[in-house]
């Protein structure tokens, strides 16, 4: 585990303008709420549901981990890569809740409703959503990545939704103990796909067949 700190200790301190953007994200987001407010309990369902997908994108990067692995030989296998990975996405995710709801609450105009409740249950749901749409990181064969694909373009259009009605979210609002209930399963589909079926010399193989496909097709098309 020594190994994936260092390494991304390596990635923070590398990519200097990445990371700043990522220390400032709360700090923006809390801005334009204050300025722009929501009303009512759309920002419980809707803000951990969209710092968890912003994590998400920005932050699971388990392939460099992968690779680092087959260089030195620090032998920790894909599901202790996955966890580290995840927990570092959903942590983060959570510091930015709580930064973001702290500074509200000290500088909103007073008009926003933190429903406790909503706020857990839509974090769970993030947590969920954002496990299945990582879970082709076992082997990364053709089957996995469809199946995570499905959870990639579930969670764009959720964050897209979210950002067009700006935190309202009615239908999320609405629909948001169901959502709970699928994610939770399929957290635990994910969960036992990872833990059960990672397999590295797979992954690293297919990663293989696809690098030569795409240099095949350069080659054919030169």
């Amino acid at each position: 585990m020594d190994a994936l700190l260092w390494k991304k200790f390596k990635e923070i301190k590398n990519q200097r303008i990445r990371t700043a953007v990522i220390l400032a994200f709360p700090f923006l987001i809390s801005i334009i709420l204050i300025i722009n407010p929501v009303h009512g309990v759309g920002l419980s369902a809707s803000l951990p549901l969209f710092n968890l997908m912003i994590c998400w994108l920005l932050m699971f990067n388990i392939e460099d981990f992968v690779f680092a692995e087959v260089v030195f030989g620090t032998g920790i296998n894909i599901w202790k890569m996955w966890c580290f990975d995840m927990l570092y996405s959903i942590i983060t995710a959570a510091f930015y809740t709580g930064i973001e709801i702290l500074l509200l609450s000290v500088l909103g105009a007073g008009n926003y409703r933190i429903d406790i409740v909503k706020l857990f249950v839509s974090f769970c749901c993030g947590c969920g959503l954002i496990c299945f749409a990582t879970c082709y990181i076992c082997d990364y064969s053709k089957l996995k990545n469809y199946i995570s694909s499905i959870g990639g373009i579930f969670n764009f259009l959720l964050l897209g939704y979210i950002c067009v009605t700006y935190g309202q979210a009615v239908w999320l609002i609405k629909y948001l103990n169901p959502l709970f209930a699928v994610s939770i399963i399929l957290a635990v589909f994910s969960i036992v796909i990872v833990y059960k079926f990672s397999r590295i010399e797979k992954f690293v193989n297919n990663i293989r067949k696809l690098s030569d496909g795409y240099e095949n097709k350069n080659f054919i098309d030169e």
